[in-house]
């Protein structure tokens, strides 16, 4: 088991530096073009690309489907609402017409 303790953090850090094809100090120019990598390996075992029947690749399968599960709820949101409102206006109508046959 590794214990980190501060000696060997900084034996660590010492033995990764003398590595390194440079060392420079703060504000200085490297004297070749440094690349910076763009693309890291997802830690996600899964593969959330698919192929259509033409050999394609689709991929953003998560926005496909969000935007999917967000048109249904938007649905469901506006049937209730559309519900919601006839059930009050037959109530108002109910409440009108037995008002005036009392009178």
């Amino acid at each position: 088991m590794y214990v980190r303790t501060p000696q060997k953090s900084l034996e660590a850090f010492k033995a990764s530096a003398s590595l390194a094809p440079e060392n420079l100090s703060p504000g200085e120019t490297p004297s070749a073009p440094t690349r910076i990598p763009t693309h890291r390996s997802s830690p996600n075992p899964f593969n959330f690309t698919n192929s259509d029947n033409n050999g394609n690749s689709v991929k953003n399968v998560g926005a496909i489907v969000g935007s999917v599960l967000g048109g249904v709820i938007f649905l469901v949101i506006l049937a209730t609402l559309v519900v919601f409102l006839v059930m009050q206006r037959k109530g108002r109508e109910e409440e009108s017409d037995g008002g005036s046959g009392a009178g």
